[in-house]
């Protein structure tokens, strides 16, 4: 099968590329792989890419790849977006390309529901190559196929559903049917309903049951953009005509999936909706320093903010006051800052430098405060009273992340004294745990 030449831009290309060398110097490998994938990958590769993968694909470190895609959009090389994925169906149902943007809810058109937003599941992050840099028909979605747009552009490549399948390979296989329906026209189709589960896009839910007295013939849906959900219906398997009439202002995609009953036995019992996998997280992007040195005016206008769980924050005075996408990187942190302290102390010959360190794990909120991404909340308060409590040349613990699988393995070489306390603004005793060098 002969593949269309892409449709790369010479000039603009080289400019792009040269911007990026010097933005990001040093990785001149990178920089290369990155050209070589532009220039050569299938239109649909180019769309949302997703560098955790990419990363994998081409055997490079993570955090390198996550660098070099903020530095190619830096560069205009590609453009970066943050997707919500609708965690009850897999769709992507909000996008937008900068913080500024993001909200703390989001409504998902297909189930109905309004949806919270929460950076670190169900908030990833894909870049694009620039169409002014190589054009692709993922550009111009309208002009898509309908599987296209439905399956392959409307669907996060990151959702996995219940069975270990990902979404899209999922919904393409229990298809039954898919097309456009323009604005003031109708589709018509037929299907024979077995036992089992049947969904109509813009129309209702069937249970298929043998046992059914209500043998349904034919279903009218005229749809428009402020429809309800409709109740699920329990019918007798039969041909059933579908009729489907679009009376919204712009066009739409008509399609159907089943499910046999084997399928619906197995599902039974399994947690319904899908996860994301394998993807770079609103949270992540938001602890990686590059891009708060790139992209400081990116902020959070949502009155409400998003929930984190966690990044870099601020200086205050002499004090840093930090968040980990893993919260064990923050021990690790603290037990190498320690070292390096102790390091230059014995260099100088004297103790110049000590250090007083606390760290909490959980939830904060992430709001805009002099045009910076700004982080509050009952766990950033909790891990300054903690950090409070710290002498000179001590990591001062709470429980909740002193008992995180792989933590005591961090800290074999800390001698560590737990202990029960009182602190400002929480009304209950807390644990926590005085952690100091073993002679």
């Amino acid at each position: 099968m002969n593949h269309p030449v892409p449709a790369v831009d010479e000039q603009c290309l080289q400019e792009r590329l040269d911007r990026l060398r010097t933005s990001y110097a040093n990785h001149d490998a990178l920089v290369r792989e990155l050209e070589g994938f532009v220039r050569n990958a299938r239109d649909d590769q180019l769309l949302r890419i997703n560098p955790i993968r990419y990363a994998a694909e081409h055997a490079r470190d993570e955090t390198q790849v996550i660098e070099l895609f903020l530095h190619a959009r830096k560069a205009g090389l590609v453009t970066m977006e943050w997707h919500y994925v609708c965690r009850g169906c897999g769709m992507i149902i909000e996008s937008f390309h900068t913080l500024n943007a993001a909200g703390a809810h989001a409504f998902c058109k297909t189930c109905l529901v309004n949806r919270d937003t929460d950076l670190s599941d169900f908030v990833e992050i894909g870049f694009t190559v620039s169409k002014a840099v190589r054009t692709s028909r993922f550009h111009a979605p309208e002009r898509l196929s309908a599987k296209e747009l439905a399956i392959d552009y409307n669907i996060s490549a990151s959702a996995m559903a219940a069975d270990g399948t990902t979404a899209r390979d999922f919904y393409w296989r229990h298809n039954v049917f898919l097309t456009y329906v323009e604005p003031g026209e109708s589709t018509t189709f037929q299907v024979n309903l077995e036992p089992g589960f049947f969904a109509l896009q813009h129309g209702p839910e069937l249970r298929i049951d043998p046992l059914s007295n209500n043998r349904l013939e034919r279903i009218d849906i005229t749809h428009r953009d402020d429809r309800p959900a409709e109740k699920m219906q329990t019918v007798a398997p039969r041909p059933l005509t579908c009729h489907l009439t679009n009376a919204s202002p712009a066009r739409i995609i008509a399609g159907a999936i089943s499910f046999s009953a084997a399928e619906v036995t197995a599902f039974s019992g399994v947690p319904h909706g899908f996860t994301l996998g394998g993807f770079l997280s609103g949270s992540r992007r938001l602890s990686t320093q590059t891009f708060l040195d790139l992209f400081p005016s990116e902020t959070v206008m949502s009155a409400g903010g998003l929930a984190v769980n966690g990044a870099l924050v601020k200086t205050i005075g002499d004090a840093v006051m930090a968040s980990f996408h893993e919260p064990l990187d923050a021990i690790r942190a603290a037990l190498e800052m320690l070292a390096q302290i102790k390091r230059f102390n014995h260099g100088a010959g004297e103790e110049l430098i000590t250090l007083k360190i606390g760290a909490h794990v959980g939830p904060c909120l992430a709001v805009t405060l002099n045009e910076r991404l700004d982080y509050f909340g009952r766990t950033v308060n909790l891990a300054a009273r903690v950090q409070a409590l710290a002498a000179e040349n001590e990591i001062y613990l709470s429980d909740e992340i002193y008992r995180l699988p792989g933590a005591a393995d961090l800290l074999t070489a800390m001698r560590c004294d737990p202990q029960t306390v009182r602190v400002k603004g929480i009304e209950r005793e807390i644990a926590v745990h005085a952690l100091r060098p073993r002679p």
